[in-house]
């Protein structure tokens, strides 16, 4: 997580290109790809290569009966990952499940860093 929050890996154009807002505004919401398919908002938005959900900077994959989320916080240098697996009893009947993973780290955000947590859907 602080590797690639912090762009160690890329050059500075690169590290700003992935993490730039350029997207915020892009895309609609489509009933046919939901959730996926949304306009990109402060909460959770795309760079290249990389989510940005507020000051934070992250991947969040959900695949296969797993998810992970690893998040860099820059201001404050503080690092987040989390990995879950999920029994069968998480799925819905069409095969669907909840990002768990994306839930737990924004739980910790907030709570490491008060000042500015992770943005949360609102309930």
């Amino acid at each position: 997580a602080v590797k690639v929050g912090t762009g160690a890996l890329l050059s500075k154009s690169s590290y700003e290109a992935m993490t730039a807002p350029n997207l915020l505004g892009f895309g609609r919401k489509q009933d046919n790809c939901a959730p996926s398919c949304f306009t990109q908002v402060n909460g959770y938005n795309y760079g290249i290569g990389i989510v940005r959900s507020g000051s934070w900077l992250l991947q969040n994959p959900l695949l296969d009966g797993y998810s992970a989320t690893e998040a860099y916080l820059p201001s404050k240098k503080i690092a987040i990952a989390v990995a879950t697996t999920f029994a069968p009893e998480a799925f819905d009947s069409q095969g669907n499940y909840k990002n768990s993973s994306d839930t737990v780290f924004r739980l910790i955000g907030a709570y490491v860093a008060p000042d500015d947590p992770p943005p949360r859907a609102k309930d």
